[in-house]
């Protein structure tokens, strides 16, 4: 079946987006797959449920030219368009792409509402492209696998990028506009070979072809096999996690629930790997290499429970203690030096959202209108009276006993008075503020909660 807007429309009933709350959003650049999508789009889809969006790397001399192309088209369409320019050209050339490719994801994210749905034109042939240059590459199965049809446009976003043109052929395209009388624009990018996905279209793929002329639907099918195959492992990796996360064990700063470690160093390297990719994607923190895995697993293996391991992955940390893997979040690890002097109900600060609940094992809630008590900083010499019996002893020595998490021990604040803690996460109350029941010796309680 030819490329029109009736097999765009079956395209996209198959991906479960015939039928839209919101709009289609197409990602314009003035190429022929992204104006062929938009022109067969506009030719069934209703004015006020479609848009573009052209978002300008300003790397190109003639990126500008580009801009202005893509503003007359859809002028000329009556179609809804915005764009944006890139503004950070000081980053390195090597980086510029890469980098300008996350500020524009990033615009689409916030241009659209969240029932829009953002289609891309990249096509068979894209495909192609992208699993030799995976493979040549030595990638990830997942980068191998090529791009998917349709997933998130951000990790944890309900905001869809969907990509309709997967089994249609860039000649078909350009076929497409020829027909109807409208051009495009060719990127001279495109032609040049010392780019490796330029060199691979130009160099590469006529010579493969000549041999397999099948070649783009056959990786195609094996890109689609390969896709369905890490469903299923992810399916698998997931009810894992399930299996093995503790709820009771989480903290604050954790991105989920951690994973109790014994059951999961005892099986394979692979299905550790597997399993520990899935939950920290569950965590919205994106996907760690191999590389890493593996050698976090070897760690884990050979050293014992008194060393802390860690494994970073870009804001997060993956961190083994007390027989359980903990998922924690970068912020987590630092206080800032300046502190209001007094945190009120509902006071943010440090990325958390400090409340006071109504509990008899608290301290004085008058203690709270005095002109002595403040939020501050963990210092080397600060106390602590676990209970009236016991005398006080040093607050990393209390904090130890309890067993709170390394991460909690200096990112949190202290409550004190005159200089003496009177309350401190995951110990409660020093025993020497403890409230007593009734009147006006109403216990309350800090609470710190993810803002």
């Amino acid at each position: 079946m030819a490329f029109d807007s009736r097999f765009l429309k079956s395209r996209l009933t198959a991906l479960n987006c015939g039928d839209i709350a919101g709009r289609y959003a197409v990602a314009l650049s003035g190429g022929a797959d992204s104006v062929a999508l938009l022109i067969a789009l506009s030719e069934y889809v209703p004015g006020n449920q479609l848009l573009a969006l052209h978002f300008d790397h300003a790397i190109h001399p003639d990126s500008a030219d580009w801009s202005q192309y893509c503003q007359d088209l859809c002028a000329r369409k009556k179609i809804k368009f915005y764009t944006a320019r890139w503004q950070e050209q000081d980053v390195a050339i090597k980086q510029q792409e890469a980098s300008a490719r996350e500020a524009r994801y990033r615009w689409f994210a916030e241009t659209m509402d969240e029932s829009d749905v953002l289609l891309t034109g990249h096509h068979a042939d894209d495909q192609t492209e992208t699993v030799l240059m995976s493979l040549f590459e030595g990638r990830s199965l997942r980068r191998v696998a090529g791009m998917s049809a349709n997933r998130p446009l951000q990790l944890g976003s309900q905001q869809s990028i969907v990509r309709p043109l997967l089994d249609v052929r860039r000649a078909e395209l350009q076929q497409f506009l020829q027909q109807r009388g409208v051009e495009w624009i060719e990127d001279p990018a495109n032609a040049n070979g010392k780019h490796s996905r330029s060199w691979i279209r130009t160099e590469v793929m006529p010579r493969i072809s000549q041999r397999w002329p099948s070649v783009v639907s056959n990786i195609d099918r094996v890109s689609t096999q390969l896709m369905e195959t890490l469903e299923i492992v992810d399916d698998v990796a997931s009810k894992a996690v399930l299996t093995h996360a503790r709820a009771a064990r989480r903290t604050l700063f954790c991105r989920t629930d951690p994973l109790y470690l014994e059951p999961l160093i005892s099986g394979s390297e692979g299905q550790f790997c597997a399993i520990l990719r899935q939950w920290v994607y569950q965590g919205g923190i994106g996907s760690p290499g191999r590389k890493q895995l593996s050698e976090f697993f070897r760690q884990l293996r050979e050293v014992g429970s008194e060393h802390h391991c860690r494994l970073s992955v870009n804001d997060a940390e993956v961190v083994f203690y007390d027989e359980h893997l903990f998922l924690i979040e970068e912020r987590g690890f630092q206080l800032g030096e300046a502190l209001p002097a007094r945190l009120d109900q509902n006071t943010v600060c440090c990325g958390l959202r400090l409340t006071y609940a109504i509990d008899q094992k608290g301290f004085h809630r008058n203690m709270l209108q005095s002109q002595n008590i403040h939020w501050r900083k963990r210092r080397n010499d600060d106390r602590f009276t676990v209970s009236t019996s016991s005398g006080s002893t040093s607050l990393k020595k209390a904090m130890q006993q309890a067993k709170l998490a390394p991460w909690l021990r200096h990112s949190l604040p202290l409550l004190v008075q005159n200089e003496e803690v009177v309350w401190a996460h995951g110990l409660g109350v020093n025993a020497r503020f403890q409230a007593h029941d009734g009147g006006d010796a109403e216990g309350v309680l800090p609470m710190f909660t993810i803002d």
